[in-house]
């Protein structure tokens, strides 16, 4: 006995006297093996020693050095005392043996150093449920389970298989045990450290599940979701997946969200209400794209940096100065040093710090400033400014904007195209101009608030409506600055301020039908396009501008239907009650730049022009129906004809038309049809006109052609007019006129001027403008000056000039107004008009001729003379501009007109007005007005009606003094 007793000291001596390094190997078949000789005659002595026990352990658990079986017991106190190495070893080979006896499987052989820690090696648990918290020798979990996984222990992986989970078992701080699981994975590990705590994982779901690492809050994903944790950082991957952090509710736009203690980043996510973007690659002078970053704090969500998007507000945060709080409801922010903003159901509130700047611009459907997709909203705030922005819906107002003002503060507001700049001391408005259309696709249109400073040393509020109008307020609501160039209201109402779609105006307005074609007319000739405009991108001022004019309650039988088109201001349709309103009437970025249509700045004016044209047919299709039944065969037979070319009309018009190809040859069936028409309608006024004694009276366009008539004779035989005129024409320098188009001139050089022009009006298929150039030679002068136009005179050679009907020779003639007949002269007059609307150096010019033209003959404008047709004579002319010039003045122009000390233009606005109450296009209540306070005797003006035109006004009125029986 004392020999064995030596051989173990000195064995346990050699034993604590080496390095720390592999001792014993677990081969796959469950088996432990010691790798030094000195340990296997230990273990041999300890296992074999003589007596019943040893003789049992040695042949159960011990064959040829190696331990086979599981030890325990006496034995492993003996084995303790023998060697503290080997104990621990076989004490780990017993937590193996334990796992391989339930069924798992050793993949590769597992190494144990002398402390008896695995340092290689992988098992393999099957299905059953296995507790590994003692394999972690530092453990705090109370528990870690597995089931269905391998573990590599020089890795430290381990693999959860299909089925297979992961636990582990803690106890809070009140002792009650929680549970973490890590369950339904696929392709992916976890590691975990001697604590047993995981260091990291990274794996990807495979149904419906929630797992925590860390102090993170749990994250509870769908099927198919990548998640990563490693150094502190979680990681969840997978494009347009969505999942819960916590309570939140995260949707990955981009590919991935991390979570690095409370900073929250991504390129682009959604995190509860925030939606946050990074900047792209590029932006930032970096090589890639830059993540965004929140912050979560007790008070609410700090955008660090990048795009942040909170219930309709974009935060841009480049800077640390840019750095916004979005704040909780409940946020004590009082003493806040920093930029923020916070968002209730009826107010945003946005501060920045004494050093700071916020970017914010508003998106459609904000729940407090009613905005939409066609706004353009931004603001800047910086150095102490803030923004306190209330809703008003209940009472059904527009929002209020309270600025807050800070002594180093300032306050930029961009609102479509006004931009308005607030501090302590003032509040500056910069317009650039009515709209800011770009493409119909754009933002263009304004957002609707009042807005005033807290400022003792500002008492002023500012309106802006929907459609970049606004007026500047005083304390008593009185308007100190209106900049309204549309005569649209500036309204705080918002039923005033929320006109968006087509279908808001068929819904308000039932009986009236509005369109979008799929062509519209363009050019002098009436040949179409297709329209660019569609139901879904109508800019939604044209709306505006719509409903305002609708609200004067048309007559439904001079107007059912309104069309919107891309090209013209407007148009009044022949065929049927139809006006065509474009997006050209208030939209400067079209050709020619705002409206200005003579002296109208307001689109309301021009509609209200071609609507007046519109009632003027309706009335002309009304005396035509009377005109057909008076019995007369010339007459009826001239009738007929109309309604037959206008059978063809309509039958075209109900053509369906879905390709370029087809528009091209409706165009030229429409074209001939169109010129057939007029010259039949014509045809019908001479047969009426010739009969006209023995029948009912003039028609409205014959008494407003008799009133141009006059007018044209006021003017040349009016004293001073000629000699005011051709003093007028000699001041105008010779270097304005330009010539013809040089590529048009090398064409036509060899013929003969005004046989080319003939020609290209026939290939135009105009026969109505090709009559009355032909009965006009000086129309057709003024047809090249206006068709013409471009080049200088020095790039035409001599010999082109000399054989052309030159401008040098149109020139001489304007020079010589006074001279030749009436008409030559007149006509001559309308050259120089035409010229000079054409130029707009010369503008000063051509309003002179119109102040000239007004003030000798009470004619509005040139323009009222205009002649659609005929010789001149009253009965064949169509001057159909006279009435819609004269309405196209607003009523208090017009009453002064009718007032005026000047008895020519007294005379005329009189004559006007009266024929606009007879005809029955203007009402009782206008008409008093412009006449004047007790013009009329009676309430209804039933006494004054039916004097200047009687055709069918008799027939409206038969009790009218005015009528004779």
């Amino acid at each position: 006995m004392k020999k064995i007793f030596f051989i173990i000291i000195f064995t346990i001596f050699l034993i604590g006297s080496v390095e720390a390094s592999t001792i014993a190997n677990i081969n796959p078949s469950g088996e432990l093996s010691f790798l030094k000789p000195n340990m296997q005659e230990v273990l041999n002595t300890v296992m074999c020693a003589s007596g019943p026990l040893g003789a049992v352990t040695c042949i159960e658990q011990y064959v040829q050095g190696k331990i086979i079986g599981f030890v325990s017991g006496k034995i492993m106190e003996q084995i303790s005392k023998a060697s503290p190495e080997i104990y621990k070893a076989i004490t780990t080979y017993n937590q193996i043996k334990g796992y391989v006896d339930k069924g798992s499987s050793i993949l590769k052989e597992i190494e144990i150093n002398e402390k008896g820690k695995i340092e290689k090696g992988s098992i393999s648990f099957n299905e059953e449920e296995y507790s590994i918290n003692d394999l972690f020798t530092n453990s705090s979990a109370e528990d870690i389970l597995v089931s269905n996984a391998d573990y590599d222990f020089e890795t430290k992986k381990l693999e959860i298989k299909e089925n297979g989970f992961l636990k582990i078992k803690t106890k809070d701080k009140e002792g009650k045990i929680q549970e973490r699981t890590y369950e339904n994975i696929k392709e992916g590990y976890f590691k975990m450290n001697e604590s047993g705590a995981i260091d990291e994982a990274k794996f990807i779901s495979s149904n419906k599940s929630t797992y925590q690492f860390g102090n993170y809050e749990p994250i509870k994903v769908g099927a198919d979701t990548q998640v990563e944790y490693e150094n502190g950082k979680l990681t969840v991957y997978g494009k347009d997946k969505n999942f819960l952090y916590g309570d939140l509710n995260v949707s990955l736009i981009g590919d991935y969200i991390d979570f690095t203690g409370n900073k929250i980043q991504c390129l682009e996510c959604q995190v509860g209400e925030i939606s946050l973007k990074g900047f792209g690659l590029g932006l930032t002078g970096g090589i890639g794209p830059v993540e965004g970053i929140l912050e979560r704090t007790t008070d609410g969500y700090i955008i660090d940096r990048g795009y942040a998007t909170y219930k309709q507000n974009v935060l841009k945060v480049s800077y640390e100065n840019d750095r916004i709080l979005i704040a909780n409801l409940d946020a004590d922010l009082s003493d806040y040093n920093g930029n923020w903003l916070r968002q209730t159901s009826n107010a945003l509130e946005v501060k920045s710090y004494k050093e700071g700047f916020i970017d914010l611009e508003n998106l459609e459907n904000h729940d407090v400033l009613n905005t939409d997709k066609k706004d353009k909203l931004n603001f800047q705030i910086k150095e102490g400014d803030g923004l306190k922005i209330e809703k008003r819906t209940e009472e059904g107002l527009i929002p209020k904007v309270i600025h807050k003002s800070y002594e180093t503060g300032e306050t930029k507001i961009s609102n479509d195209k006004i931009d308005l700049i607030l501090n302590s001391k003032s509040m500056s408005l910069i317009s650039s101009g009515p709209l800011s259309v770009k493409e119909l696709e754009g933002k263009y249109q304004s957002v609707a608030f009042d807005i005033q400073s807290d400022s003792l040393k500002m008492n002023t509020k500012l309106r802006i409506n929907s459609y970049s109008q606004f007026v500047v307020l005083g304390d008593d609501s009185s308007e100190l600055v209106t900049y309204n160039k549309y005569d649209l209201p500036v309204s705080a109402l918002i039923e005033d301020n929320s006109l968006q779609t087509i279908e808001q105006l068929r819904k308000k307005y039932p009986n009236m039908k509005f369109e979008v074609p799929f062509s519209t007319p363009v050019g002098i000739f009436g040949t179409e396009e297709v329209n660019e405009l569609s139901e879904e991108n109508l800019p939604p001022y044209l709306l505006y501008i719509t409903d305002e004019f609708l609200k004067t309650n048309p007559d439904p039988e001079a107007l059912n239907k309104i069309e919107f088109d891309n090209v013209y201001n407007a148009q009044a349709q022949t065929e049927e009650p139809t006006i065509i309103i474009g997006r050209k009437v208030v939209d400067p970025s079209q050709e020619g730049g705002e409206i200005r249509i003579r002296d109208i700045t307001s689109p309301i004016q021009v509609i209200r022009h071609e609507y007046e044209h519109r009632m003027d047919m309706t009335i002309q299709d009304k005396e035509f129906e009377v005109i057909g039944s008076l019995g007369d065969l010339q007459i009826k037979s001239a009738v007929e004809e109309v309604n037959s070319i206008e059978e063809e009309i309509n039958q075209l018009n109900n053509l369906e038309i879905t390709t370029p190809e087809e528009l091209k040859a409706w165009n030229k069936a429409m074209s001939y049809q169109e010129a057939q028409l007029r010259k039949a309608r014509e045809k019908v006024m001479k047969e009426y006109y010739n009969a006209m004694p023995e029948k009912r009276g003039k028609t409205l366009l014959q008494s407003y052609n008799e009133l141009a008539m006059k007018g044209i004779k006021d003017l040349v035989e009016g004293s001073g007019f000629k000699e005011q005129l051709a003093e007028l024409s000699n001041s105008i320098e010779g270097n304005y006129i330009r010539p013809e188009l040089d590529n048009l001139v090398q064409e036509i050089y060899h013929k003969d001027i005004i046989t080319y022009i003939k020609e290209e009006l026939k290939y135009e298929s105009n026969e109505k403008v090709l009559e009355a150039y032909e009965k006009d030679m000086n129309n057709l002068h003024a047809f090249v000056i206006s068709k013409l136009n471009s080049l200088d005179k020095n790039d035409l050679t001599p010999d082109v000039r000399d054989k052309i009907y030159t401008i040098d020779n149109l020139n001489e003639e304007i020079r010589n107004l006074a001279k030749g007949e009436d008409k030559l002269y007149f006509n001559n007059v309308k050259l120089l008009y035409a010229y000079l609307s054409g130029r707009n150096e010369l503008d000063k010019e051509r309003k002179q001729i119109d102040s000239l033209i007004r003030i000798n003959s009470g004619i509005p404008y040139l323009y009222s003379l205009r002649s659609y047709g005929g010789s001149g004579d009253v009965a064949t002319s169509f001057y159909m501009e006279l009435p819609t010039t004269y309405r196209e003045q607003p009523i208090e122009t017009r009453k002064a007109l009718v007032q005026s000390s000047n008895k020519a233009i007294s005379d005329m606005f009189k004559k006007l007005t009266q024929l606009a109450f007879d005809s029955g296009k203007m009402d009782a209540s206008e008409f008093q007005e412009i006449m004047g306070k007790g013009f009329c005797k009676r309430g209804d003006c039933s006494d004054k009606i039916c004097i200047e035109y009687k055709f069918l006004c008799c027939e409206n009125n038969p009790i009218s003094p005015n009528c004779s029986p």
